[in-house]
């Protein structure tokens, strides 16, 4: 199963939650929850193949986020 397709599963499962996955020392959030993600930190959207959106940051960051 490709990462495009399990995300898209595990969002069928949880719509009206953010999904974030640990990919090696980052934390990314795809499509339409990276949208949210770099509205709210003002992360970068990167575009991944021709559809999807990714928004990340390192896992040594994760101390550091303040709301």
């Amino acid at each position: 199963m490709s990462l495009s397709n399990m995300i898209h599963s595990i969002k069928e499962l949880f719509p009206d939650y953010i999904i974030l996955l640990k990919v090696g020392t980052f934390v990314d959030s795809y499509n339409d929850d990276a949208s949210i993600m770099s509205y709210l930190f003002q992360y970068k959207l990167k575009t991944l193949g021709s559809q999807d959106t990714t928004c990340g940051f390192p896992t040594s960051s994760i101390n550091h986020i303040k709301l």
